[in-house]
């Protein structure tokens, strides 16, 4: 009985400071002022029982991983910290059943708050009097619980007594049993640099507006007071070359006179040109948009341009149509994108050079596309396209334009619900198109029921 005892005893001994050791270790991970730091655990003595040993080494694991995550914490809580001070102005907490808000010391120093913790009264002593009522309305709208995401933007009074932009945006984080917000936080940002850019934005745009406005009404009126002088000229010029027409000696006035005409009626276009712009660019043009049958219209065009054809000695085909092909247009503005086309096409090709004109049946629209046999377009010519008075480095060749027509074709296709572009490469000629919505036939026009089904139309592209 004795060396039971006894064995007991030591038994006891043996367990009692391992156990109290394990006992100091949990203790000093378990209480609630445990930090990173603290230093490790204190050695335990080693047992001669495997599964004491085991405990002892389970809880030296437990406290290292403590530690690691303890130090990983204070570094996220460091960097987070430091994001904060450079990204916002301030984190905030209200407390709506108090009426108080919480905000962090720097931004209490800045708007010169006698304490973090202050109630909502006083804080709104900061907000510029133009904004305190819109603050008002949305605070209860939020705090009602109507509005899930707080956001708002007010001015606020600093201890230098000047006006900062903040933004100020939260959620909610707790509410009552009928909804309402309780407790919320946020931030504040100061977007004081933000609406100073903004401010000068505006400025810089109302300015431009009535610099465009001004633009063209100088436009405007000088286009009306150029085409009376202009067409006396072109009148007078045409009397002139009428009355020397059968007079063999005065050969010479006559073509004075017709290089007077045809020197006249490019000022003349130049000026409807100019004229057209300004009403595009102020969306005064009308226009009328109806079924535009586009064979006839290319027809109409290659008979306007063949003087010049015939003049440049170049060659011009025409894709034939396979049926009655309509699209959604003016008729008017449709036929002096074209012209403009043919006209570019015509006046920079090369000698004895070709132009073709046709079109394609897309899945979303009808497009009609001229191409040229001309020196092309580098990239940066393709880059200017496009921007009016841009003359592409021709400013100085002897080929008359102003750099009007592209952007008239550009505005007019939009205005039409239709686009423009190219394709073009130098030495390789250039292919400008305009895409415009497809239009079933008028009523007056339509095929009888033996003709080809309405709608269809055979796609024709260019095989050059």
């Amino acid at each position: 009985m004795g060396l039971w005892w006894r064995r007991s005893r030591r038994l006891s001994r043996e367990l009692e400071q391992p156990i109290n050791d394990i006992v100091e270790m949990l203790r000093h991970l378990g209480r609630d002022q445990w930090q990173a730091g603290d230093g490790p655990l204190s050695p335990l003595r080693t047992s001669r029982i495997e599964e004491l040993n085991a405990m002892a080494n389970a809880v030296r694991s437990s406290d290292r991983q403590l530690q690691a995550s303890e130090a990983e914490r204070s570094r996220a809580e460091r960097l987070l910290e430091l994001v904060m001070e450079h990204t916002t102005e301030s984190l905030w907490e209200i407390v709506a059943e108090k009426s108080l808000i919480r905000v962090s010391s720097r931004f209490a120093r800045r708007f010169a708050l006698g304490s973090e913790c202050v109630p909502l009264e006083v804080f709104n002593q900061l907000v510029h009097p133009d904004d305190m009522e819109r603050l008002r309305l949305r605070r209860e709208s939020f705090f009602s619980g109507m509005d899930g995401v707080y956001e708002v933007e007010y001015r606020c009074i600093d201890r230098a007594g000047q006006y900062v932009w903040l933004l100020s945006r939260g959620q909610a984080l707790e509410w009552d049993a009928r909804g309402r917000v309780l407790r919320s936080a946020g931030t504040h940002v100061d977007i004081s640099r933000l609406k100073a850019v903004e401010r000068d934005l505006r400025r810089a745009t109302l300015e431009a507006q009535d610099a465009s406005r001004a633009k063209s009404r100088f436009l405007s009126s000088m286009s009306h007071e150029l085409r009376t002088p202009l067409n006396a000229v072109q009148g007078f010029a045409q009397l002139i070359e009428l009355e020397v027409e059968s007079k063999p000696e005065a050969v010479p006035i006559g073509e004075y006179a017709r290089e007077i005409v045809k020197a006249s009626r490019h000022l003349t276009a130049l000026v409807d040109d100019i004229l057209d712009l300004s009403t595009l660019e102020g969306r005064r043009q009308q226009l009328h948009i109806r079924p535009v049958e586009v064979g006839a219209m290319l027809a109409g065009c290659i008979e306007l341009v063949q003087p010049q054809i015939r003049e440049r000695q170049l060659q011009l085909q025409l894709i034939p149509m396979c049926r009655l092909l309509y699209v959604q247009a003016d008729s008017r503005r449709l036929q002096q994108i074209l012209l403009n086309l043919l006209s570019n096409a015509i006046k920079y090709n090369c000698p004895q050079g070709r132009i073709t004109l046709g079109y394609e049946v897309r899945s979303d629209c009808v497009r009609i596309w001229v191409k040229d046999t001309g020196p092309g377009l580098d990239a940066k010519q393709q880059s200017q396209l496009f921007q009016p008075f841009q003359r592409l480095g021709r400013e100085s060749s002897n080929i008359p334009g102003a750099g009007i027509g592209l952007v008239l074709c550009h505005e007019l296709a939009s205005m039409m619900n239709g686009s423009m572009g190219f394709y073009s490469e130098p030495g390789h000629g250039c292919r400008f198109w305009i895409d415009l919505p497809g239009a079933a036939a008028p009523e007056d026009q339509r095929m009888p029921s033996g003709g080809p089904p309405t709608g269809q139309a055979e796609r024709v592209e260019d095989d050059s």
